[in-house]
């Protein structure tokens, strides 16, 4: 059971309507650093070092981030050329959890992300999930409308895309 899985599934009724998942950029994010904070002159390590968390940390002053006692070290995956997240495990399934989402996708909703040309993981990603059909509908939110065109041929989309400018103007087509 992957890790993406038990975040999901860990409430009976559902912890949510719809998945999100965010594949770059977070900055909560962790790896175990297998230093143990406070060690006392014991040398002996702290057992989940490797081990990727998603997590708040808990920061003190300038003190590092720390989880369980252990030092955590924070992880970012950004939209860079060359980047493997295939090595992660945890990195791994949210990408494989996203590609499986976006197949059965009929309503794609794509905030504030722009896809950079650097991104090839992003976009082979969409071309790769779309390849066999297209979302029924696609909302944009965001204010460079630039991007409207990219997603269009990325998911192989021929419809008219509904673009809102922030998340205030999209929360308002919503409301009653």
């Amino acid at each position: 059971m992957s890790m993406v899985s038990v975040f999901y599934d860990s409430h009976s009724e559902g912890l949510y309507k719809a998945k999100v998942l965010k594949l770059h950029g977070s900055i909560n994010w962790f790896i175990y650093s297998g230093v143990k904070k406070f060690q006392y002159g014991n040398n002996e390590s702290a057992s989940n070092k490797g081990k990727t968390l998603l997590s708040r940390g808990n920061w003190w002053f300038n003190e590092p981030a720390e989880k369980d006692g252990e030092i955590i070290e924070p992880m970012i995956i950004t939209p860079t050329l060359y980047k493997n997240y295939t090595e992660n495990e945890l990195i791994s399934s949210v990408w494989k959890q996203a590609k499986s989402s976006l197949i059965k996708c009929n309503r794609l909703i794509v905030g504030g992300y722009s896809f950079p040309p650097t991104d090839f993981a992003v976009r082979r990603l969409f071309l790769e999930a779309f390849e066999s059909h297209s979302p029924d509908e696609i909302i944009v939110i965001n204010p460079d409308t630039s991007v409207v065109k990219t997603i269009k041929d990325l998911s192989h989309f021929k419809k008219p895309i509904l673009v809102c400018k922030d998340l205030d103007e999209f929360i308002k087509l919503y409301q009653t």
